[in-house]
């Protein structure tokens, strides 16, 4: 049985927020993912003048992702919107033979895959475990929130 984990981005304050970080929860209120931070304060004006306020802060401009419940090379948990490297080993052009090009792939939810889970190479969806397992050496380099670059041919 894998683990229920997920990380969600902040669309507000530009930033990855992992499940179980200091004081920060992803939560569903009902009708919505939020985070809270027990942690952030904000500044209110009363008749005495600033105060500092400490609150649950919720922030709800998020995109949640899940955990594959698979891990790269480096025993990096790997999640959805995780940008991956590894070898060109599933390629209709090879043949199934390993062609020493790397290639650089997004991690997306398949709902006809084992994992639920595929990697989308050049437009082309490979199921994930199949490219890890065909792949010992395969890395998360990124994700598609902070690196969107990587995947740029």
């Amino acid at each position: 049985m894998r683990d229920i984990k997920f990380r969600a981005w902040d669309n507000g304050m530009e930033m990855m927020v992992y499940q179980g970080d200091d004081e920060i929860y992803i939560c569903f209120d009902g009708e919505k993912w939020k985070l809270l931070d027990y942690y952030r304060t904000h500044w209110e004006t009363d008749e005495y003048g600033m105060s500092e306020i400490e609150q649950p802060w919720e922030v709800e401009n998020i995109e949640l992702m899940q955990y594959t419940g698979l891990k790269d090379s480096n025993g990096v948990d790997i999640y959805e919107g995780d940008i991956i490297r590894g070898m060109d080993v599933l390629s209709a052009r090879t043949g199934g033979r390993v062609d020493d090009r790397e290639v650089v792939g997004q991690v997306v939810i398949d709902s006809s895959s084992v994992w639920g889970f595929s990697i989308v190479v050049y437009e082309t969806e490979y199921h994930l475990n199949d490219f890890l397992e065909n792949d010992q050496e395969a890395k998360v380099i990124g994700n598609i929130y902070e690196n969107p670059e990587l995947l740029e041919d």
